[in-house]
């Protein structure tokens, strides 16, 4: 199992956390296409972010995969060239237009959960967030650009201050 993990301060809102949720996705579907696709060395990538308003604004953002003990230092350095790639040419058209479909489509399902609603007014009770209508947030979906992604990329993802860890298995 190999574990990259990153941090840092973050400005909470809703534009920047869609974003990040972008850029977590679009990084998840060119890393698994990479990873998985090309370089047949995983069954899976996971790419997860998180970010807080409270104690304290602040991001983590960890990529996680597990494969043969014989691929981590080339699927490890697939894994850094791709977020390179991010970095300096933010997801092509095809993946991002991916990302915002599936922001939408889980939003249209969302919103017929009672757990979708109660995290929503926990928000605007604890963080002062707004509720925003699915037309809002279809349309501040499809308003996020390539050029955003990279730039986020280019912020969050710390390339000179992470931790990567390896799990391997136990050698008799």
């Amino acid at each position: 199992m190999v574990v990259i993990s990153m941090k840092g301060d973050y400005k909470y809102s809703f534009e920047n956390n869609l974003i990040f949720k972008t850029l977590e996705k679009t990084l998840s579907i060119n890393l698994r296409e990479k990873l998985r696709e090309e370089e047949s060395g995983t069954y899976g990538v996971w790419v997860q972010k998180n970010y807080q308003k409270y104690p304290r604004e602040d991001y983590s953002l960890t990529i996680a995969f597990g494969c043969a003990p014989e691929n981590v230092d080339k699927l490890v350095n697939a894994t850094f060239d791709e977020i390179k790639n991010m970095q300096e040419n933010g997801p092509d058209d095809k993946v991002l237009n991916k990302a915002k479909e599936t922001f939408i489509r889980e939003k249209e399902s969302a919103v017929r959960e009672n757990s979708y609603w109660l995290g929503k007014l926990d928000n605007v009770t604890f963080l002062g967030s707004k509720i925003i209508p699915v037309e809002e947030y279809n349309k501040a979906v499809n308003a996020v650009t390539s050029e955003q992604v990279k730039e986020a990329a280019a912020k969050y993802i710390t390339l000179d201050h992470y931790v990567y860890g390896v799990v391997k298995p136990e050698v008799e």
